[in-house]
């Protein structure tokens, strides 16, 4: 059975130094690929798809500020404004104009905020299970059980209360089959989560995201449509937040989008089925940008 590190084998892991302190997993060569995590996530979260990723292009997994082993400072609020300045930071300090990159559940959020700050910077992006867009709510369903208030909930009490438990109980909240979260992977979080340091920032990400931190950066149908970037849309089938219609949704405002759903995963494609996430993936970005 792989693990992380297995997986891993051949990555470098270092930390790029430039207006952020950013902490990467950099992995393979060719034109740059740029991997950012969701909520309270880290780079290792990339493993499973890192290998076959990085037979074509050079993948950098990254840890957002705030957030793993990156830069903890500073704490104005301002939290989106960080997170996209941070991937075109890191692209300034390896000396590239443009790269492709790929965001899940907030890092998707990211990507389409970078989509319309920064166009010039992207190739393509891959939305995966984005988050951050408030649909019209005649076009989207809503799960009347709000699975999305469990997950909440569970993250809440892997971080204010980090134990091997809370941990796996919160990652399991984010996948179809919770069998799939291995020991290795719930013990790096809970490791990452008892960090004073950095279980203090997700504290403080978590408190400026309930304070309404997060609102200004939210997106309406109207501000997506303007996004004119190559996107893929990859979403999953048992995605346990907004479900396929919301995918469906999601590609249909930005013109010229491809749609792609993977089946049997919830939250994290990426980690549960790697194959077909990667198949998705590496069709999309190998294809000929449509004029």
């Amino acid at each position: 059975m792989s693990t992380v590190w297995s997986d891993l084998v051949g990555a470098e892991v270092k930390f790029y130094e430039g207006k952020y302190r950013t902490r990467v997993i950099e992995m393979g060569k060719g034109e740059p690929f740029i991997l950012i995590h969701g909520l309270t996530g880290h780079a290792e979260t990339w493993s499973r798809v890192m290998p076959g990723l990085a037979e074509h292009f050079r993948c950098i997994a990254i840890d957002l500020v705030y957030h793993g082993f990156s830069q903890k400072e500073p704490r104005d609020g301002k939290l989106f404004d960080h997170y996209v300045a941070q991937v075109i930071d890191v692209m300034d300090v390896i000396g590239v104009s443009k790269a492709h990159v790929e965001g899940e559940s907030m890092g998707g959020w990211t990507a389409m905020l970078l989509a319309l700050k920064q166009p010039e910077r992207l190739n393509k992006i891959i939305l995966d299970t984005a988050a951050g867009v408030d649909f019209d709510l005649q076009a989207v369903q809503h799960d009347p059980l709000d699975e999305n208030a469990k997950i909440v909930a569970a993250g809440r009490a892997a971080v204010d209360n980090p134990t091997p438990e809370t941990a796996r109980a919160y990652m399991e909240s984010l996948v179809a089959h919770p069998e799939c979260i291995t020991d290795e992977l719930s013990e790096i979080r809970y490791k990452i989560f008892k960090n004073p340091e950095i279980n203090e920032s997700l504290k403080y990400v978590r408190m400026t995201l309930d304070g309404g931190g997060a609102a200004s950066y939210r997106l309406s149908e109207d501000q997506v449509s303007q996004i004119n970037v190559p996107t893929l849309v990859l979403w999953s089938d048992k995605n346990p937040r907004e479900k396929e219609d919301a995918g469906l949704r999601l590609a249909s405002l930005i013109n010229g989008s491809e749609y792609h759903c993977v089946k049997d995963a919830g939250h994290w494609p990426e980690w549960e089925v790697p194959d077909q996430h990667n198949a998705a993936v590496l069709n999309f970005l190998k294809a000929p940008a449509r004029v």
